[in-house]
Order: structure tokens, then sequence, then C-alpha cells
């Protein structure tokens, strides 16, 4: 199954996929029976988020959540114009909770999905190019740290995330809430490059890129 059918696949999952690619994924399918297969388990993930209770949250979490954030982004965040982006971040690490008790406990998984739980101690990236953008596949190490990516340019940028994972763009930069596994940050702009770090209090870890 190639990068294409997996986020057509995605995009049907959360609703946003259209009748052309519809039509590119019933063709896709058709042909493929491990694409099949990877869909059926991603709507069984899917169901068993729908019936998880959403867990509680800590009264203080947001306020943690911004300390932990590299000093010019969280100022930012502190103005009143980023509340609900707070609040996105909070519900990124929740869902990132509940996909991993999921993965434990639910359906059989392939062993690239495993991947997603055993993650290593490197944190790498893997980039690969989608219409429109860059498609970054995230490996990172289970612990909870700020992805700080920065893209050189100009120009807008749009981002959205995969598996729990809730983008914030700050200009050419994205911040994202991570709690380690597997997961895929999907940028939208003009990109001719990009460099990735794990912030954890005052220690910056550059994430490896790996070639595809």
């Amino acid at each position: 199954m190639d990068a294409r059918t997996l986020d057509l696949i995605n995009l049907e999952l959360d609703g946003r996929l259209d009748a052309a690619g519809q039509a590119e994924l019933d063709a896709a399918l058709a042909d493929d029976p491990a694409a099949r297969a990877r869909r059926e388990q991603l709507r069984a993930v899917a169901r068993k988020l729908a019936d998880a209770p959403a867990p509680a949250l800590p009264l203080d979490f947001r306020d943690s959540v911004l300390r932990r954030l590299p000093q010019r982004v969280n100022r930012r965040l502190r103005a009143p114009r980023f509340w609900r982006g707070g609040l996105a971040l909070a519900a990124s690490v929740v869902a990132a909770v509940i996909v991993l008790r999921v993965v434990q406990h639910g359906p059989a998984l392939s062993p690239d999905q495993l991947g997603a739980t055993l993650a290593p101690a490197t944190a790498t990236v893997t980039p690969a190019p989608r219409p429109g953008g860059l498609s970054l596949n995230f490996t990172l190490p289970q612990a909870p740290a700020d992805l700080v990516i920065d893209l050189p340019g100009e120009g807008p940028l749009t981002a959205f995330g995969e598996q729990g994972a809730a983008p914030i763009v700050e200009g050419r930069r994205i911040v994202v809430v991570a709690a380690g596994g597997s997961f895929a940050v999907h940028v939208s702009g003009d990109i001719d490059g990009f460099s990735a770090n794990l912030v954890r209090g005052e220690a910056v870890t550059p994430v490896t890129v790996r070639v595809p």
C-alpha cells in the first residue's frame, strides 16, 4: 500500500473525502488486499475511539503544557486569541493516550502498526512529497516533548496531523505537543526544506532525517 492510498483512507475516516477521492480509493482498494485490511483495522480503532470515555484532565493541564513550549511560542499562546489552540493541544494528548490504549487492547495489528507503540530512543522523520506540500512521518521516543518544525522560506503554511497530532502553525514554524510513537504531519505550502527538534525543558534534540 502506497502513501497516497493511506492518505485517502485517513481522509475517508475523517469524513473529508470528496467524490473523486472516494472513486480513487475504491479503485485502489479493489486491487490491494493489504490496503483493504489496513482500512478495516483503522476503522476498528476509530470505533473504539468513538466509544471510549474521555479522560478527565487536571485543572492546571493547559498551563503545564504552555510551560513546556519554547518561550517564543509560549508568549504567543498566552494571548487570548490562542485559547482554542491550547484546547486543541490538550485534545491531541488525550487522543494519543486513547490510541495507545486501543492499540494495546484492540484488534491484532501488523508489525508496522505495532511500531507506533514501541518507539526507539532515537527521534527520526521520513519526509515524503504530497500534492501541494510534504508529509513528515515521525517516530519519536515514548516521552512527552514539544516537536518544533521549522520551514525556511516565505508564504503561508497549513498543516494537519494524524494519530493524535494537532499542529499549531506559527508563520513558518509548526509546534506539536507529542507523546511519542509514530505519527505524520502533513504540510501544505511553498516548502524548500525543513528542520525538526524535540524540546524538553531546556534540552533541544535534533530529529534525524531518514531518506525513504
